[in-house]
């Protein structure tokens, strides 16, 4: 068994993607992505699985979810949807009736690092905002090239029928003043 752990980043690196999906690991309950290595998962609390999953996540609703008014939400109200720069659409993680954030973010970055909880706290503290984070990993990742991310953190904000509030902010102020503009 600790062979197999070993060698798994080797099999990546010699480009042999069918032996281990990189991206994370995929909760069997409640079917929302968790960083490689988690141990529980970061929207229900349960055990996930040591290794991941070859199965393409779900939308990552719940029944509990499904059954609640007001916006459609799709998975926790706080979610990481890219965690190694790979490629992404980000309209297909707009919550419908919701105001979204989009939080591109590097592990290495330390503005990111201060900015992150502060930003997660005021979302969990606002109805009907989400945010859904994106670790661009590197400059020149297929996520930020994509999205021309030249800076981080990196905040993007779209309001409730999918229209871009704001782009490219990076401060907690700034946020707060587009979010506001997005409430009303």
């Amino acid at each position: 068994m600790r062979r197999l752990v070993l060698a798994l980043p080797v099999l990546f690196l010699l480009g042999c993607s069918e032996a281990v999906e990189v991206g994370g690991v995929e909760c069997p309950y409640c079917h929302v992505m968790n960083p490689p290595g988690r141990t529980y998962c970061q929207d229900c609390g349960r055990r996930v699985a040591k290794y991941p999953s070859r199965q393409s996540p779900s939308s990552g609703t719940t029944a509990a979810q499904t059954a609640t008014s007001g916006p459609t939400v799709q998975g926790a109200k706080v979610k990481t949807i890219c965690f190694g720069g790979e490629s992404i659409n980000l309209t297909s993680h707009l919550v419908s009736g919701g105001i979204t954030v989009f939080d591109f973010y590097a592990d290495w970055c330390g503005p990111c690092k201060s900015l992150g909880p502060v930003l997660e706290k005021y979302v969990q503290s606002t109805p009907d905002v989400f945010l859904r984070k994106i670790n661009i990993k590197e400059w020149g990742s297929p996520v930020a090239e994509k999205y021309g991310i030249r800076s981080v953190p990196s905040i993007w904000i779209y309001g409730r029928k999918g229209q871009v509030v704001a782009q490219g902010i990076n401060g907690m102020g700034s946020v707060q003043q587009a979010l506001q503009q997005a409430l009303q």
